[in-house]
């Protein structure tokens, strides 16, 4: 009896830390339809995909109807190779895979009359055809340059369609809130590298990053996204740090957070200050990050 205990008890452990471990993916999703110039289908072709950073590198071959898919893919910008009998090898260039999303990319191959490779140079915006899911990514240019207060790149959210800042009364939540399509801002579910990142108290982040240098992008999904990733009924919002390279690089930042830059408010104004009260906080920070 005591030996079935036991068991029953590591059993229960074991499935209890399996559910805690789950985290939803970070990766980004290429996938598209492999035709030839008369726009029929080609099925058989190997399409391969090659991280411009890391050299990380994914292959699949087009199904029946010409479809493809390449899953688990780490956020960045990729070069896809495509290889068919009978037709030109065809490189496309400078695909941007984002994090938490698909990429839809339909490839059209030529007739190969000689030894010959067609490179291809992707578009900056396309249409993602494979799901209806809503969503958009604040990439890192953006969390860098705009200004955020807070430091917290999750408050750019607002700068996106249907995310307004909350209402006074309905802001009830841990670090940057916001209402996403008329829904509460208890309605957000929040990630980092596809792990929870929920403040289960009063709901909003439970860590707030900082540090904009180490951010690589931040995926806000406000309609349609899939099941895997529950929890919140208004948005969800998967914040990625940089990863390495296969060349070394690094970032060295400066935040002044002094007085001397302040306008006087109504109160010091009526108190008779013709200045700001001085205070300075610097802080200056390093990040490097390299991968062989």
């Amino acid at each position: 009896m005591n030996k079935t205990l036991r068991s029953l008890f590591i059993l229960a452990l074991v499935l209890t830390l399996s559910v805690f471990m789950i985290a939803q993916s970070s990766k980004g999703t290429i996938a598209g339809v492999i035709t030839d110039s008369s726009g029929a289908v080609v099925s058989g072709a190997k399409i391969t995909a090659t991280s411009a950073d890391t050299g990380e590198n994914r292959s699949a071959t087009s199904g029946p109807n010409g479809e493809y898919r390449l899953e688990s893919l780490s956020p960045g910008t990729y070069t896809v190779v495509v290889e068919g009998t009978g037709f030109a090898k065809t490189t496309l260039q400078n695909l941007a895979v984002r994090t938490s999303q698909i990429t839809s990319n339909n490839i059209q191959l030529g007739l190969a009359t000689k030894q010959e490779t067609l490179v291809v140079e992707a578009s900056a915006d396309t249409v993602q055809t494979e799901t209806g899911e809503l969503s958009k990514t604040i990439p890192n240019a953006d969390v860098k340059d705009l200004p955020i207060s807070s430091g917290n790149p999750f408050a750019l959210a607002t700068t996106l369609p249907g995310v307004n800042p909350p209402d006074e009364r309905d802001d009830f939540t841990n670090g940057a809130g916001f209402s996403v399509n008329g829904l509460r801002p208890r309605a957000n579910n929040f990630l980092i590298d596809g792990f929870d990142n929920n403040d289960n108290s009063i709901s909003g982040q439970a860590y707030q990053p900082t540090n904009q240098e180490a951010v690589q992008e931040v995926t806000v999904l406000t309609n349609s996204y899939g099941a895997e990733y529950g929890r919140g009924g208004a948005s969800v919002s998967n914040l990625t740090f940089k990863s390495g390279s296969n060349t070394p690089h690094g970032g060295v930042w400066y935040n002044y957070d002094g007085s001397r830059l302040d306008a006087l408010t109504t109160q010091q104004s009526l108190a008779g200050n013709t200045r700001v009260p001085q205070y300075v906080n610097h802080v200056i920070g390093f990040r490097g990050w390299t991968s062989c």
